[in-house]
């Protein structure tokens, strides 16, 4: 109210110097920017690093090199400590249990490395506690380095649609847990959750509903419409929180943003932007209905929406029908005859009679209507008559009916579920996800809740299915059918037990309905039976997880690979190929190359594969997990080899490596996956001692004499943690009431000029993302 702004932040403590810049927003003065920036040198004279790699594999022997700086007028004689309170790591060539200690003297405005050889003996999160002490300077390093089990990870999900409708029902079902004999030891977890709610799930992870990639402009939506139903759904219930709305928000906010990358010039979208020549009818249906549907809650450029529906009016045919000029990765719409695609007809009309308040007079929903009422008599393929059914039930076409007793003929019965089937599980989803809005549509509530219970059935434990299309039309059908369920009348008890014994208890009611309940069950568990008494719905999900170590078959992809070490002996050379070995090519698909441990691919490696987008169908190359996985997407993949290569560079020294994995599959149909492992020249690690390495030595010149900040010593027992922080305060004064951003940038000064390269990798603690919904957890003792 008084034009000031305060802005408080923490910087790290290393010896940096920070620059600080403001500028502001007004509705009368405009954009306005400070014109001089405020900076400040952020200084510690003594601290220790310790450098870690991403993560390792349980079994490996990690160097891990720890460094003490010290910037103090006398040298110090410090004991370098590393610690093992919770009995997480073995200490390589030494009797140590709790912790290992080397001596080593650190001269004045000097720094020195020692190195502490352990094997992690837990998988997950293991602690890495450092501290360097001498005379009256100390400090304390902590960290956590991720150990993986060996293999690849396999998840089941098995989900169950409770729906007691009458007081006093009871369901009794029991869950079986499958895991292999060959599953690797201690990789397996085994989780029941429940949730008072049919979207709890997906509610609950809206930011990872699917365990892919999200690289391409279609695979981009998940990150929008699962939000946009939630809030719709929510919202109509009067159960929509601050924190969920928050959180959808920002996330369509970002799907938004990350989707305009794939616009092209003409308002067509496409899956790879201007990678692709042509932008994709299919695609731009997809997104400008979703973009009207966000428009209630996040404004967006309504110019580039007349544009995309201009480019849907101009691909229409005389007889009603869409053509696709552009690169369909969709293969359901894809046209079989090499003609016009009933099923793109049918899916554009829908995207824009959901949206005819806006884009009704762009196309001419009679002719198309004309057409899909041709078509459904003609048709005999399932998904088709899926998806024209729906759409002609949204035009209030004649030929209602008779579309209707076909979709029902081609229904499939099993038990108390009832489903549409393709030799696709994806399409599976996608055809019965439609027959259940046109039973919604004809108000056939209880025909539908067998078709419900199938959808939930086949579920991943996040809500999700298996991949961005059948997720979202999943998710639209079940937020239909959840607005007919009352999750105020919910109160259910649920009774769970893993092998007969360790009953735990549940209670589902009003109140936590949004509550994602958790019951640890022990590992060695082979069943879980629940009994659910009270009334109303939830949905009951027993997830588990295991680790395997072996190549898939070669049924579907064929993958080679050759490796050559680097000139300097400090890397690899891999060279990977990789065809379809299942009719002439595969959807579009995806290579993921992981790196073993220790390793991360070299930048310019990247940067060569990344010249090579648009040739041998590479569409688009992405780096994660800190540089140490490869994700790789291809147009598709031919009965031809295609061949990729990458170099990789040792960061961290690691012993008794284990194999990495190099995996290819489609990316819709997930099904149609290989994988191989490959290994490095086996390394074993050398009788260890604890070493200490060379001095490194520090120009002093650099170093600055009178820090901007007060420079303090730790003393010893009052050592920092990480991260070490010191906080400033600037203020902003602007003219008048306006909103400011602060933009921080860094400049880092390099304060030692080393004969010996010891380089800080930071580990990635996969910070968890913050969940919209609240969550209990309940363990089930293994005694």
């Amino acid at each position: 109210e008084n034009g000031n702004l305060t802005f408080s932040s923490k910087v790290p403590d290393t010896i940096t110097s920070w620059f600080i810049s403001a500028f502001a927003l007004g509705e009368k003065s405009g954009l306005g920017f400070s014109v001089n920036k405020t900076s400040i040198t952020v200084f510690q004279p003594f601290f220790v690093k310790a450098t870690l790699p991403y993560s390792v594999i349980r079994g490996e022997t990690v160097s891990i090199q720890v460094t003490v700086y010290n910037y103090l007028k006398q040298s110090i004689a410090a004991k370098v400590t590393m610690f093992n309170d919770k009995n997480e790591l073995s200490f390589v060539g030494s009797n140590a249990k709790e912790s290992q200690i080397i001596s080593s003297e650190i001269a004045s405005e000097d720094a020195k490395t020692v190195v502490f050889k352990v094997t992690p003996t837990k998988v997950g999160y293991v602690d890495i506690k450092v501290s360097a002490i001498g005379g009256q300077a100390g400090d304390i390093f902590l960290d956590k380095l991720l150990v993986k089990p060996e293999g690849e990870t396999v998840y089941v999900n098995k989900a169950l649609l409770v729906n007691l409708e009458t007081s006093g029902q009871t369901l009794k079902n029991e869950f079986n847990v499958e895991i292999p004999k060959e599953a690797v030891e201690d990789s397996e977890r085994i989780v029941f959750t429940a949730i008072g709610d049919i979207l709890g799930p997906a509610i609950n992870h809206l930011q990872d509903l699917l365990r892919m990639p999200y690289g391409c402009g279609e695979q981009n939506m998940i990150n929008l419409v699962p939000n946009i139903l939630v809030l719709d759904y929510l919202t109509k219930a009067g159960r929509l929180t601050d924190k969920i709305k928050q959180k959808a928000i920002e996330n369509i906010e970002t799907g938004y943003q990350r989707e305009l990358t794939y616009a092209h010039h003409d308002g067509s979208f496409s899956a790879f932007g201007k990678h692709d020549l042509f932008g994709s009818t299919w695609l731009t249906a997809f997104v400008t209905k979703t973009f009207a549907q966000m428009n209630q809650y996040v404004p967006f450029d309504w110019h580039r929406q007349h544009l995309s529906a201009n480019f849907m009016r101009s691909v229409q045919n005389k007889d009603g029908s869409f053509k696709e000029h552009g690169s369909v990765i969709h293969k359901e719409m894809q046209s079989k005859s090499g003609a016009n695609s009933v099923s793109l007809t049918a899916y554009v009309t829908i995207a824009i009679v959901v949206n005819s308040r806006y884009f009704g007079s762009y196309a001419n929903l009679l002719t198309a209507r004309k057409f899909l009422e041709n078509s459904i008599k003609t048709t005999a393929d399932v998904y088709d008559v899926a998806i024209i059914t729906y759409a002609l039930h949204l035009l209030n076409s004649k030929e209602n009916d008779f579309a209707f007793k076909k979709l029902i003929d081609m229904q499939k019965k099993e038990g108390e579920f009832v489903y549409w089937k393709s030799s696709d599980n994806y399409a599976s989803i996608e055809m019965t996800s439609y027959a259940l809005m046109t039973l919604l549509k004809r108000r056939k509530v209880n025909e539908a809740v067998p078709v419900v219970k199938w959808l939930i059935s086949k579920q991943n434990s996040r809500g999700g299915y298996t991949s961005t299309q059948d997720t979202v039309i999943c998710l639209e059908a079940l937020a239909m059918f959840a607005k007919t369920v009352n999750a105020a009348h919910n109160d259910i008890k649920l009774e769970i037990s893993a092998n007969g014994i360790n009953t735990q208890t549940l209670q589902i009611n009003k109140e936590n309905a949004l509550v994602l309940q958790e019951v640890i069950i022990p590992k060695k568990s082979t069943s879980v039976k629940i009994t659910a008494t009270g009334k109303g719905v939830c949905v009951a999900q027993l997830s588990y997880k295991y680790n395997v170590v072996k190549q898939t078959p070669k049924s579907h992809f064929d993958i080679t690979y050759n490796i050559a070490p680097s000139n300097d002996l400090t890397g690899f050379h891999l060279n990977v190929c990789t065809k379809y070995l299942q009719g002439t090519a595969s959807g579009m698909a995806v290579m993921q190359i992981h790196v073993p441990s220790g390793f991360i691919i070299d930048s310019d490696s990247l940067h060569d594969l990344k010249q090579k987008l648009n040739s041998h169908g590479i569409k688009r190359v992405d780096v994660s997990n800190a540089n140490t996985l490869l994700t790789i997407y291809f147009e598709k993949i031919t009965r031809n080899f295609v061949c990729v290569s990458i170099s990789t560079v040792r960061e961290v020294e690691v012993f008794d490596l284990k194999g990495a994995p190099i995996t290819v599959y489609d990316y819709y149909d997930k099904q149609k996956s290989s994988t191989v492992f490959y290994d490095l020249v086996p390394k074993k690690a050398s009788k260890p001692t604890v070493t200490e390495t060379k001095p490194i030595t520090t120009t002093k010149a650099t170093t600055p004499e009178k820090p901007t900040v007060q420079t303090t010593t730790q003393t010893v027992h009052q050592c920092n943690t990480k991260p070490r922080t010191q906080q400033t305060t600037t203020q902003q004064t602007t003219t008048q009431q306006s909103t400011a951003k602060q933009s921080t940038t860094k400049q880092t000064k390099t304060q030692e000029t080393t004969t010996q390269q010891t380089t800080t990798q930071q580990t990635s603690t996969q910070t968890s993302k913050a969940s919209t919904t609240s969550r209990s957890r309940v363990v089930i003792s293994d005694d």
